[in-house]
């Protein structure tokens, strides 16, 4: 299994928890409010870095302007996450960017089906058709 289809349903989950008004959420950098169809699951510690890939501390919902035009707005972000999680929390993920983490394929599916099932579910919760 290509690591994509594991990425399409972490993203899903992502942006559906952050969402706090049916499918309205809200940037974590720059406090944007957009729909979540329209909007990504921002990487604070970026997609490359395995060991942090699908930590659920380190992903909060991003505008495509922040996410993408200004890389992440990286510091917003940090500013963000240690708001809501703790600088802790800030630290371990930074520290764990050197690690390298090889997944299997059988792991990418398992982390795909679980994503896919957890952003069902709470898609059901808040009302939500999955797109």
């Amino acid at each position: 299994m290509k690591t994509t289809t594991a990425d399409k349903y972490f993203s899903l989950f992502i942006r559906i928890r952050d969402a706090h008004d049916g499918y309205i959420g809200r940037c974590s950098t720059c406090g944007r409010v957009g729909n979540i169809k329209k909007m990504d699951c921002g990487h604070y510690i970026k997609r490359q870095f395995s060991a942090t890939r699908f930590s659920e501390e380190n992903c909060h919902l991003q505008c495509k302007n922040c996410n993408n035009f200004l890389q992440g707005n990286d510091t917003k972000f940090k500013e963000y996450i240690t708001a809501k999680h703790g600088e802790k929390t800030v630290l371990l993920l930074e520290a764990s960017k050197r690690q390298s983490v090889k997944r299997s394929a059988n792991d990418l599916k398992q982390l795909a089906d679980y994503y896919k099932k957890k952003a069902i579910e709470l898609a059901r919760d808040k009302g939500i058709e999955i797109w």
